[in-house]
Parts: structure tokens; C-alpha cells; sequence
């Protein structure tokens, strides 16, 4: 769990967002059960949802919003190096899904 979160504040992640906790419970969930990443939707925020209790549609909403200001203020260059060509001005911020499924395989394969 420090490594999860020593990597999302590395890029930049505000830890003051809630969108924070529930990307970084979602990322130790991946970790334990990676068949979480084939069923994000229907599975992880679901169960984020009832961990933290509220509904999955504020779970997606509140991730998005993390992602999407650090994608605005976060460390560019080490955005760079682990998502490679994920990052793009022309392509904007990546979904919740990649960006769960690049950290996942960051955190486990290096």
C-alpha cells in the first residue's frame, strides 16, 4: 500500500481529493484480485462504493476528477515515464480504466 501511494503522489495526485482513496483502495484491490481490472464497472466501484458508502457512479466520478487535475498539475516528466505514450495533449486524460490498468502493471512489473 505505501508503494501505491508513494507512486500517485510521485505524479502529483492531490491526496486531499477523495477521488485519492478511492484510486488508491481501488489499486490495492487490483493488487489482491486483478480480475477487478476486467470489470471495473460492474465490480470495483461497486465495491469501493460500499466500502467507503456511497454509490458507484460517484466512485467513477470522483477517480475521474483525480485523475483529470493530475493529468492538468501533475509531475509531467514522470507522467511521461510511466505512461509512456498514454501521454498526449492531443488525447487527453486517460480513461479511469487505463489509468488503473498502467499503474496496476507499473506497480507489479516495474
Amino acid at each position: 500500500m505505501a508503494e501505491i501511494e508513494n507512486t500517485l503522489l510521485m505524479i502529483g495526485m492531490p491526496p486531499h481529493l477523495l477521488g485519492y482513496n478511492y484510486i488508491l483502495s481501488a489499486l490495492d484491490m487490483i493488487t489482491c484480485n486483478p480480475e477487478y481490472l476486467h470489470r471495473i464497472t460492474k465490480g470495483l466501484y461497486f465495491d469501493i462504493a460500499a466500502k467507503y458508502n456511497t454509490t458507484p457512479s460517484r466512485v467513477e466520478r470522483a477517480m475521474r476528477h483525480a485523475i483529470g487535475t493530475t493529468w492538468l498539475h501533475g509531475n509531467v516528466e514522470y507522467m511521461n515515464y510511466l505512461f509512456k505514450s498514454c501521454v498526449n495533449p492531443q488525447k487527453g486524460t486517460p480513461t479511469n480504466s487505463l489509468f488503473l490498468a498502467r499503474m496496476y502493471y507499473f506497480l507489479n512489473r516495474g
